[in-house]
């Protein structure tokens, strides 16, 4: 699961089939990612990139402003709703280490102990999903003007 995708969904009302494609958090406002994607507009069907997205012009992108939290509650959300645990999506394990010659290394999950099930801390509070696409929506709202990304942020209620 793409938690990029899932919160521009959740928070920005991004269809289905929509996917980033660039992530910034360089030259952003404090604490701001930056997520630019689009629905595809098809596959690479040979080359190097056959079965990869083939993405319209970067002028036609949507650009989506997000914050870590945001991310997590879309994660807890989905803990919630679903029962297994965000951070290993289910398998009971996380990479440790990654290495393009060597294997990956695995280690156990400490959000779930290694069970794959959401385990429900004493700082979580019940989570409304309905709330939570309404606070994300309030917070952060990107206008695009012409080439410029404008933010608008809205007081917390």
């Amino acid at each position: 699961m793409d938690w990029y995708n899932e919160t521009a969904k959740r928070c920005h009302n991004k269809p289905d089939d929509w996917q980033w494609y660039s992530l910034s958090a360089h030259n952003v406002p404090d604490g701001f990612i930056k997520v630019m994607g689009s629905v595809p507009i098809g596959v690479y069907s040979r080359g190097p990139n056959k079965g990869r997205p083939k993405w319209a012009r970067s002028s036609e992108a949507d650009t989506v402003w997000m914050k870590q939290s945001d991310i997590d509650e879309t994660k807890l959300i989905y803990s919630e709703s679903t029962g297994k645990c965000a951070e290993c999506q289910s398998t009971g394990q996380v990479v440790s280490r990654f290495s393009a010659q060597d294997d990956t290394q695995y280690r156990i999950c400490k959000a779930c102990d290694g069970t794959g099930m959401f385990k429900r801390s004493d700082s979580d509070s019940s989570v409304q999903p309905d709330l939570h696409k309404q606070i994300c929506s309030d917070r952060i709202q990107s206008v695009k003007t012409g080439e410029a990304i404008q933010l608008q942020l809205f007081s917390e209620v």
